[in-house]
């Protein structure tokens, strides 16, 4: 399955007629065919790959009629999982531009053989891009290739993530109650991060961080006053 094979099924599917298209409704026809692809999974990820690269070097998310500002609210109006987005944002918004200004044959990792070996890279290939570390990409990107199973690029580039505890936020007059169970081998950092993020606390403010840091250590309840 590839791009081509997806937007003509695409077009069948929705019955929308052969031929040249205006534009913006070009833009409405690969997003519908993100969506056909993911209904149908099995065999369609990698044209969704295809086409995320295509959509990304033309912009056309934001030649759409909605004129979305960015691919990821172009995904998101899709109705995809946020892990899929997340994903093929990173490919289309981090990864093919990447690639493109550094001579790397993008294209070439967008097939059948490569994809799903890609796929499992990148997280770690936009970490690197983003901090600016071409030497690094381009070393992942080789063992991609070099690698021979999907699995073996995962053991080597995806973080193991250990289990958590549980947080819950509950809201009453006297302020937050925030409940938080933590291991002692999990990481601060990234628990803080998870907390504060599900709970849309702004952790550098009033010292909140600190307060948070003290519930984690200390697996503790204790009222915060939202306006300490």
């Amino acid at each position: 399955m590839d791009c081509e094979t997806l937007l003509k099924e695409t077009r069948e599917y929705y019955g929308i007629a052969e031929g040249q298209i205006a534009v913006d409704n070009v833009a409405d026809l690969y997003l519908r065919a993100i969506q056909y692809g993911e209904m149908r999974r099995t065999g369609y990820r990698v044209a969704q790959g295809q086409l995320i690269a295509r959509i990304a070097r033309e912009k056309l998310y934001m030649r759409h009629k909605n004129q979305y500002a960015t691919l990821q609210e172009y995904l998101k109006s899709a109705g995809l999982a946020d892990s899929l987005v997340s994903e093929l944002n990173s490919v289309g918004a981090v990864l093919v531009p990447f690639c493109d200004e550094h001579k790397i044959k993008i294209d070439e990792f967008l097939t059948a053989n490569q994809w799903y070996k890609l796929r499992e890279a990148i997280p770690a290939l936009k970490r690197k891009i983003e901090s600016g570390r071409v030497r690094e990409v381009k070393a992942i990107l080789r063992d991609v290739k070099r690698l021979s199973t999907r699995d073996a690029v995962r053991a080597k580039y995806r973080r193991s993530r250990p289990k958590m505890g549980n947080a819950a936020a509950i809201h009453c007059d006297e302020g937050l109650v925030l409940v938080a169970v933590l291991r002692e081998d999990v990481d601060e950092d990234e628990m803080l991060a998870r907390v504060s993020t599900a709970l849309n606390l702004d952790t550098a403010r009033n010292g909140m961080r600190k307060r948070l840091a003290r519930i984690l250590a200390n697996a503790l309840q204790v009222v915060i006053n939202e306006g300490a």
